[in-house]
């Protein structure tokens, strides 16, 4: 069986190995947060550029088709009654997500809280609740932060984490990012931050206990 190698005239790291086969694909700088940003859901090309400061339109560009070429996205129509031509993961892209969520997970241990200079988009927090998820529970909740809306959506051995509202949403949490991502992974403890008006809470009776049970939060 022949390997496939990537279809572009990147640099290569001509290695007989799976991690250096897996970086001539997506090893290039800004690919991998593409990725990560598509797992949330599609998106369209004003989204991932305005969601990732610093890339610039050319680069986000020669990024989108190198992966279309390599076919781990995809663009596809949105249909009415808002309709966008947006990229998606292929089945492809989206075999990567343990690879993005063991990465996610190593770097957690270096951040603290994000400084002036650094950009904090509370879906990629959520993202992270993949690997904390304690399984075995049914709950979809919603986080509202800033200008932004993110879902979640807990099955007793799943969880899927994506943009935009919920139409069967059972909680609501909404506060600044650095507060959400605060509820989830700490320091101060999750029950005390809406006591303190730093989150709002708002949902049917009895979710919000089952919420923190299901991440293991005090």
């Amino acid at each position: 069986m022949f390997c496939k190698v990537p279809n572009s005239k990147r640099r290569l790291y001509h290695q007989f190995c799976g991690l250096a086969r897996a970086l001539d694909f997506v090893g290039e700088r800004w690919t991998l947060l593409i990725i990560r940003d598509l797992l949330l859901g599609p998106k369209r090309y004003s989204d991932l550029l305005n969601g990732l400061p610093g890339l610039t339109t050319n680069l986000l560009a020669k990024r989108l088709k190198e992966l279309e070429q390599d076919g781990l996205i995809e663009k596809t129509k949105v249909p009415p009654p808002n309709p966008a031509s947006v990229y998606q993961l292929t089945n492809l892209g989206l075999e990567l997500e343990p690879f993005l969520l063991a990465g996610l997970e190593w770097g957690h241990r270096f951040l603290t809280r994000p400084t002036e200079e650094e950009v904090l988009d509370i879906g990629w927090s959520l993202l992270r609740l993949k690997n904390l998820y304690k399984t075995g529970y049914q709950l979809t909740f919603e986080v509202h932060t800033e200008n932004k809306i993110y879902h979640s959506a807990l099955r007793p051995q799943q969880i899927a984490v994506r943009d935009g509202p919920h139409p069967d949403s059972e909680l609501r949490l909404t506060g600044p990012p650095v507060y959400i991502h605060e509820l989830f992974f700490g320091p101060t403890p999750a029950s005390e931050l809406p006591d303190q008006g730093l989150i709002v809470v708002e949902g049917k009776f009895g979710r919000w206990p089952r919420l923190l049970a299901a991440f293991g939060l005090s």
